[in-house]
């Protein structure tokens, strides 16, 4: 129905998705309501942190079970994602909620791990692709039956993205939007899930080194960008910023509060300081890359994670920039 949220369960045996304790994948999807066009869609990427080892992720499944099934998983109703006109512009758009169920950022390419004696299902790009070729049929089939020109994929208007594990998410996924749905005109959003590397010997750019292997991940990777460099944010955007701006709406909206306690650790930096000089660095770095931009939210007095579903900071502003218009105009401006 047109308006309203409806869980899909996916058939595993058809299109190979699986959750991290071997259940079904399902996602959440709310067509545009009547009137409004369906091929403007936000897509959303669940949050959840990420385990590594034998021992994180079997205490995680011990003590959070529903971080490894997507079949109770609501979608989010606040800030960028909320169904009020009067909170979001986007209210009326297509949406899709991808949930999280792998620990794995959503780039494991359909592999069982084997960590000691526990064996965990990474097949977090496997479900996002699946869900999102699923909604791409739907939509298709009910523009045409509409009349008119029907779905062109050329003119889909997408904001895709996620928060935290899901920001990850984002910037892994993103190029696949653009290369094989053919979806030109999307915009990706990471909301805390910066992916900085510390520089040490442990972090994200080793991690990426170890698991993009392990998590069967290289095969999906662009082929500009496959190394385990390649797993940290700064360097993702140098590598497909060339390819960017191919329609005016095609880049990145990299959104975070820079003290971000969750963030800080799911990175493996230790020191506050040096997290927040390495975010420093990474926007100086890459913000007057083409198809690149920021949004800090500006909170120095207590950690904040995610900040687009927040509807203070989203309709807050920072230098008189408020977040909601800012979305707004990268989409239709």
């Amino acid at each position: 129905p047109r308006g309203e949220w409806t869980q899909v369960v996916v058939d595993g045996e058809k299109w190979g998705t699986l959750c991290g304790d071997g259940t079904d994948y399902a996602f959440q999807i709310r067509l545009a309501p009547e009137g409004a066009p369906l091929d403007r869609m936000v897509i959303g990427l669940q949050g959840g942190g990420v385990c590594i080892f034998e021992d994180d992720c079997s205490a995680k499944l011990a003590s959070a079970p529903g971080l490894f099934n997507a079949l109770d998983d609501e979608p989010y109703g606040f800030g960028i994602a909320s169904n009020d006109p009067a909170e979001s512009p986007f209210a009326d758009w297509t949406k899709v909620y991808l949930p999280y169920c792998n620990q794995d950022v959503f780039a494991g390419g359909g592999v069982v791990e084997v960590l000691g004696n526990l064996e965990l299902p990474r097949y977090g790009a496997v479900n996002l692709r699946a869900a999102l070729r699923m909604v791409r049929d739907v939509v298709w089939k009910e523009m045409d039956a509409e009349g008119g020109a029907g779905f062109r994929p050329d003119q889909v208007l997408a904001l895709f993205g996620g928060w935290s594990a899901g920001g990850y998410g984002t910037l892994y996924n993103y190029h696949w939007l653009l290369d094989d749905l053919q979806w030109p005109r999307t915009a990706a959003f990471p909301d805390a899930g910066m992916a900085l590397d510390n520089g040490e010997l442990f972090g994200v750019a080793a991690l990426g080194q170890v698991k993009i292997p392990a998590w069967g991940t290289q095969p999906l990777l662009p082929p500009y960008c496959f190394d385990g460099g390649c797993a940290v944010g700064p360097v993702r955007y140098e590598a497909i910023s060339p390819r960017l701006k191919q329609s005016p709406e095609q880049q990145f909206l990299i959104v975070s509060n820079p003290k971000d306690d969750t963030q800080q650790g799911d990175a493996y930096f230790s020191d506050e300081a040096t997290w927040i000089n390495t975010m420093r660095q990474s926007v100086c770095d890459t913000r007057d890359l083409p198809g690149i931009n920021y949004y800090l939210t500006s909170v120095s007095d207590q950690s904040i994670h995610v900040v687009s579903l927040r509807p203070d900071l989203w309709a807050g502003s920072v230098d008189g920039e408020v977040m909601r218009d800012w979305f707004w105009r990268a989409m239709t401006e």
